[in-house]
């Protein structure tokens, strides 16, 4: 069982480490998306450096990242534990990327890809509660904070305990890599999404 494990980290964190909205951006000869506004490689930043499309298309693959990854463990094994390691190793392979000396996204939109694909209505939720939260604030960093904590609240009620301790997981390192916009939160300078 424990080469199951290993297999499923090892194919979840590969397929998480792919870093779209870097490639992205320099397929279309942008400057490095590491080096312009937030200096992160996921979709918000790509956005804000390449525009709506380059953004649009960064979340979508990133998203498609958890969701490639839960597909191709279920082959694998489909078991609770495997598939919760499997959502955690995706994330992470997103968030702390060998092949950038793990320096990568946030893990949002790959952890909805996750969610989608191993407990869809907690997907649904989280999709449901960063959208509005997104559209009375225009902030994404708090979107994104309230709705992996609905989700972690949801967790402990509706899931099993495999699948809870994923979710937890990946509710601390989106947290970690909020740190600063928290602080700039509540300090009032988190800057607005402007389209």
């Amino acid at each position: 069982m424990i080469y199951t494990y290993l297999i499923a980290i090892l194919i979840s964190y590969i397929c998480g480490s792919v870093p779209f909205g870097l490639l992205l951006s320099r397929i279309q000869g942008l400057e490095d998306i590491r080096s312009v506004g937030s200096r992160n490689i996921g979709a918000t930043n790509a956005w804000r450096v390449g525009g709506k499309r380059l953004g649009i298309l960064t979340f979508a693959l990133d998203v498609l990242k958890g969701v490639v990854a839960i597909v191709l463990v279920r082959v694998l094994h489909g078991h609770p534990m495997v598939l919760a390691v499997a959502g955690v190793a995706a994330v992470y392979g997103h968030v702390f990327p060998i092949w950038l000396d793990w320096k990568g996204g946030k893990g949002v939109a790959t952890s909805f890809g996750v969610l989608i694909s191993v407990v869809p209505y907690l997907g649904f939720l989280f999709s449901i509660v960063w959208l509005l939260t997104f559209l009375v604030t225009r902030i994404a960093s708090i979107a994104s904070l309230l709705a992996i904590t609905v989700i972690v609240i949801a967790s402990l009620f509706l899931l099993s305990t495999p699948y809870v301790l994923m979710v937890f997981a990946l509710f601390v390192v989106i947290t970690l890599k909020h740190t600063e916009n928290i602080r700039r939160i509540l300090s009032g300078e988190e800057k607005t999404f402007i389209f």
